[in-house]
């Protein structure tokens, strides 16, 4: 069911204020403490069974299972643009193991493509992404019921307070010298995709390092990989 329907049932059958019908600026403009305490209300069946089936929907990238809190979607693997071309799409995606196809050509055409992403780290000080270097990191699509918003914390392997941790992991994107991709949190302890270990040269995974020669804080020390978490609330 579309966001958006949800809301306008969740504010008609809870005789919400009027400003909770305007949501041009947000998926679910109501605040999760607020709808924690609507969960826990006495309510009507049919009521219910919407809130019980809210919730975020976030990637898991580097692992192909959710969290104990969290349901599985889909399981796949990232794939992205190959990281010298010039056009394409920026984002890394969770390809599903299998495809549903529709009409298609089967010669090459000149359009876009897509190719398997690969974990570009050599660094011995990261053990279990040193082990899976030049690999295929899986993947998994998974939400988190009840738990409308999420967020991919930056520089942080904990999150707030009220906040359920998802999973942490580093972050990663294109080296600078590259094509911009985006950045992404892949888990601290990646699995990959059984065979692939070529050195295809897809779409590539960098860590993410500190650069001191700007006016970043005092807190962030010079060439240290960063961090991240997915947190669900």
């Amino acid at each position: 069911m579309d966001a958006r329907v949800v809301m306008v049932l969740l504010c008609t059958c809870l005789a919400l204020p009027a400003s909770c019908y305007d949501t041009r600026d947000a998926i679910l403009p109501i605040d999760p403490a607020e709808l924690d305490r609507l969960l826990q209300a006495p309510r009507p069946s049919e009521l219910g069974r919407i809130l019980d089936n809210i919730g975020a929907v976030y990637t898991h990238w580097g692992r192909n299972t959710c969290s104990q809190d969290s349901t599985l979607v889909y399981e796949g693997f990232v794939g992205g643009t190959w990281y010298k071309a010039k056009g394409g799409a920026a984002q890394y995606l969770c390809l599903p193991l299998v495809p549903e196809y529709s009409q298609f050509i089967r010669k090459r055409q000149g359009n876009s493509n897509i190719q398997t992403a690969e974990l570009e780290t050599k660094s011995k000080q990261i053990p279990a992404f040193e082990r899976q270097n030049q690999h295929t990191p899986v993947c998994a699509v998974c939400q988190a019921f009840r738990r409308p918003a999420y967020f991919m914390f930056p520089a942080r392997v904990t999150c707030p307070t009220g906040w359920t941790k998802e999973y942490d992991g580093y972050l990663m994107s294109a080296a600078e010298r590259q094509e911009r991709t985006e950045f992404i949190c892949v888990d601290s302890e990646p699995e990959v995709l059984e065979g692939t270990s070529k050195n295809d040269n897809g779409a590539l995974l960098y860590f993410i390092e500190t650069n001191t020669r700007t006016s970043m804080p005092d807190t962030y020390m010079g060439e240290k990989e960063l961090t991240c978490s997915v947190c669900t609330k």
